[in-house]
């Protein structure tokens, strides 16, 4: 969305998207990789813009992880993908959310606190009026754990824009719906 300067309204909401999130790849061995997200304003920014996402680059592939808002229903879609040049792949993917601690910045590890969402799967996301899944600073902390399987590759499909997109698709319940 643009204003009337031609500034987008993601960039008057804090700084460019790349300065918006914070991405630490972890490439574990040969056939897995950890990618730790930080979506700083994430709650805002949903709001606002009704998406947020953030590209990586690991295995020799640029990777991204898109958020979407759909605010009648109150859903978040959670896709990830290979740019359209990145060599296709078959993967496993989930998705790890963590509660927070009181302290800012700060992530917990217990159990009980976490949620693990396989991204080929419909999964709840956080109960009504949850907002333990958010830091002080409104940000998000999430973990994307990737098995490559090297055997079989997946049928893609074109997203509008030219991108090529996993068969992966998250979609938050909507009778528990997130409400900040």
């Amino acid at each position: 969305m643009r204003g009337p300067n031609g500034k987008t309204l993601e960039r008057s909401l804090l700084c460019s998207p790349q300065e918006n999130n914070e991405v630490e790849v972890d490439e574990v061995d040969e056939d897995r990789l950890v990618a730790s997200f930080r979506f700083k304003m994430c709650q805002k920014r949903l709001r606002m813009t009704h998406s947020t996402g953030t590209e990586f680059v690991a295995r020799g592939r640029i990777w991204w992880l898109r958020i979407f808002y759909c605010a009648p229903e109150e859903e978040w879609i959670i896709t990830i993908g290979l740019s359209q040049r990145s060599l296709p792949v078959r993967s496993v993917a989930k998705l790890i959310i963590e509660a927070q601690r009181e302290k800012p910045g700060c992530a917990t590890r217990p159990a009980a606190r976490r949620w693990t969402i396989g991204l080929n799967k419909l999964m709840l996301l956080a109960p009504v009026g949850n907002t333990a899944y958010l830091d002080c600073d409104g940000a998000l902390h999430a973990k994307l754990e990737i098995e490559l399987k090297h055997k079989v590759i997946p049928r893609k499909e074109r997203v509008d824009d030219g991108r090529r997109r996993l068969n992966v698709k998250l979609l938050v319940a909507p009778q528990l719906k997130l409400l900040w």
